[in-house]
């Protein structure tokens, strides 16, 4: 796929710090092999002759149909549009770096007969500190969940809840959104807590409708945790938090018990190829990434690998881990904060 142009009323400046270019585009879908683009990338991003970029992420099941009316045409246009953001200032090698270990991770997963429903998106970095990120639609930040709950949304307990009953109205779908935010809400806190991924808080991390928790921003990872002023903004490894519980019926509910054990389930499963994880870092030193240039600072992903003790001694490790993040009041202090901020009050 190709960008055909771009759908201009939709296109924009974002307001975050480095005013990131949110990007709209109609693709033009071309036959291609998936596994051809990512070994050869001059496919996916082409300088036009007015230097923009044209961008191949577009999913290879979306098609146009040659033989459609106009009003057809539009309707098709409208429906595939693909949403990017091309930014500047970062690099995003890092990002890329993260998505795929949390790629293999998944099929990890997959593989052994868990599906945690993970929603690792696309992105490319295209030359120094500059690159395009895919944008999964029908989802919002959970700052922004707290934020249209009030000006206390953080620290009320059902916020989350409430947002996935308001998007799945039929007992069913909402079912079924639990269900995904129990699944994906697992597998990214083994994800994040295996490559100690930093800087999350509340406009880090987002819901789709349908209950598909997913983290993005991967600018700080193993180990790599926020400070302001000397104060450790970030206390846990992940996040976890009661709000999140709630939705799976609160820590002593049977789908909690579940949570838990798919997260066990998962971070031993990891830990069964942990040493590949831990090559394929090693493997990236020569790239200069700002956290990752020298073999010490791999250390941190073998720590959390802890691949000298036994899946037992693992399982309540990471139970742990668990009852710690619950247990973390500062976390809804920094979300207010972060959210409080960015309201501009």
């Amino acid at each position: 796929m190709e960008a055909q142009q771009f759908k201009m009323s939709e296109c924009k400046v974002m307001d975050s710090k480095k005013m990131p270019l949110w990007l709209s585009v109609i693709p033009q879908c071309i036959e291609e092999d998936e596994d051809l683009q990512i070994s050869q990338p001059q496919k996916i991003v082409k300088a036009s002759e007015e230097g923009v970029a044209q961008i191949n992420i577009m999913p290879d099941d979306v098609k146009q149909k040659e033989h459609a009316n106009d009003q057809q045409n539009n309707d098709s246009k409208q429906s595939t549009l693909l949403k990017i953001m091309f930014k500047t200032g970062d690099d995003i090698r890092q990002d890329m770096l993260t998505l795929q270990l949390i790629k293999i991770m998944d099929k990890i997963w997959l593989d052994a007969g868990l599906d945690f429903r993970m929603k690792p998106y696309k992105t490319i970095s295209t030359q120094d500190n500059v690159g395009m990120i895919e944008v999964v639609t029908n989802s919002l930040t959970i700052e922004k969940i707290h934020g249209d709950a009030g000006v206390m949304g953080a620290f009320q307990q059902k916020t989350i809840w409430n947002h996935l009953k308001t998007k799945n109205t039929e007992p069913q779908s909402f079912e079924t959104a639990t269900d995904n935010f129990l699944r994906s809400c697992a597998g990214y806190c083994v994800a994040t807590y295996v490559l100690g991924i930093g800087d999350r808080h509340s406009g880090n991390i987002m819901i789709t409708d349908t209950g598909h928790l997913f983290h993005i921003d991967f600018g700080h990872f193993l180990g790599n945790f926020k400070q302001k002023f000397g104060i450790k903004r970030e206390r846990t490894k992940f996040v976890l938090t009661e709000e999140m519980a709630f939705v799976m019926g609160g820590r002593d509910g049977d789908l909690f018990k579940k949570f838990q054990q798919d997260c066990t389930n998962a971070y031993n499963l990891v830990r069964k190829h942990g040493h590949f994880l831990i090559n394929i870092f090693l493997m990236n030193l020569s790239a200069g990434m700002p956290e990752l240039q020298q073999a010490s600072n791999v250390k941190y992903i073998e720590d959390q690998l802890a691949l000298n003790i036994s899946d037992q001694e693992a399982t309540a490790k990471f139970k742990q881990e668990i009852i710690i993040s619950l247990n973390d009041t500062w976390r809804q202090i920094d979300n207010w904060f972060h959210y409080i901020k960015r309201r501009g009050g």
